[in-house]
C-alpha cells in the first residue's frame, strides 16, 4: 500500500495528470461517456487555483469539494449535455503531444492491468476508481504543500484527544508565531483556523473543534507517504 501511494505521489508532481487521465478515459470510452462521468462526478471537481506557498497560506473559497479541475474544463454535467463534448475534449488533448498522451495512457494501463479486463463496464469502473484515488491523493498533496507544520500538529492533537475548544487550540498558533514572527505578522488566528475548516480537515460546533474523517485520512496519507510534519510555520 505504501509503495502504491508513493508511486501516485510521484506521478502527481505533474499539474496536468488528472486532466490527462480524464481525457484519456473519455477518449477511450466515448460511447460510455455519460455512465463514466456519472461515477466520476462523485468526487465533485470544481475550480482550480491554489497558491502553494507556505508563507502565503490564505483563507480562500477553494475547498476539497472543489479541488483540482483546471479553468479550461467545464463541469461533467456540461460535457454530457454538450453535443460537441468530444470535440471539446479533443481540443484539450490538442494541448499535449501525442507521445505524451500515449505515455500516460500506457502507464495507466500497465499500472492497473487494464488490458487484462475484457468487460468494458469493468474497465470503466476500474478507471473511475483509479481516477478517484488519484484525485484524493492529489488533494492531500496539495494540502500538504500549503499546510503549516503547527497546523499538522494541531490535527494530530485533535486525533488523539477527540476535541478541544478554540481558545485551547490557540497555543499552537501562539507557539508558531513566536518561532516565525515575520510569517505571522499579518496572519491572525482566525485565518489560521479557517484554512483547516476550508480544507474540511476539522469540524466545528459551538467553538469546539474535532478532526474530520478527511482530516484523519490526511494524517494516514502523511504516514503512508512518509511525509514529515516538521515543516516551517
Amino acid at each position: 500500500m505504501n509503495k502504491i501511494i508513493m508511486d501516485w505521489v510521484g506521478i502527481l508532481k505533474w499539474p496536468f495528470t488528472v486532466i490527462l487521465i480524464t481525457c484519456i478515459i473519455i477518449y477511450v470510452f466515448k460511447r460510455s461517456l455519460s455512465s463514466l462521468i456519472g461515477k466520476i462526478n462523485k468526487f465533485n471537481v470544481g475550480k482550480f487555483g491554489v497558491d502553494v506557498s507556505q508563507v502565503n497560506q490564505t483563507s480562500d473559497t477553494t475547498t476539497l469539494a472543489h479541488p483540482i479541475t483546471p479553468p479550461s474544463l467545464t463541469s461533467p454535467a456540461a460535457l454530457v449535455s454538450n453535443a460537441d463534448s468530444f470535440a471539446y475534449i479533443n481540443r484539450i488533448l490538442a494541448f499535449f503531444a501525442p507521445a505524451t498522451i500515449d505515455q500516460y495512457k500506457n502507464g495507466i494501463e500497465h499500472e492497473i492491468h487494464l488490458s487484462g479486463i475484457v468487460n468494458k463496464d469493468e474497465k470503466i469502473e476500474l478507471l473511475s476508481l483509479y481516477s478517484q484515488a488519484v484525485v484524493i491523493s492529489l488533494n492531500f498533496e496539495r494540502i500538504y504543500n500549503r499546510i503549516f507544520g503547527s497546523q499538522m500538529f494541531l490535527l494530530e492533537n485533535l486525533n488523539n484527544v477527540g476535541s478541544e475548544s478554540r481558545q485551547s487550540l490557540q497555543r499552537f498558533y501562539n507557539d508558531a508565531s513566536v518561532q516565525f514572527p515575520e510569517a505571522y505578522k499579518s496572519f491572525d488566528f482566525s485565518r489560521y483556523l479557517s484554512f483547516l475548516i476550508d480544507m474540511h480537515l476539522v469540524i466545528v460546533n459551538n467553538d469546539i473543534f474535532e478532526i474530520s474523517t478527511i482530516g484523519r485520512d490526511f494524517l494516514k496519507f502523511l504516514v503512508e507517504t512518509q511525509k514529515s510534519m516538521a515543516k516551517s510555520f
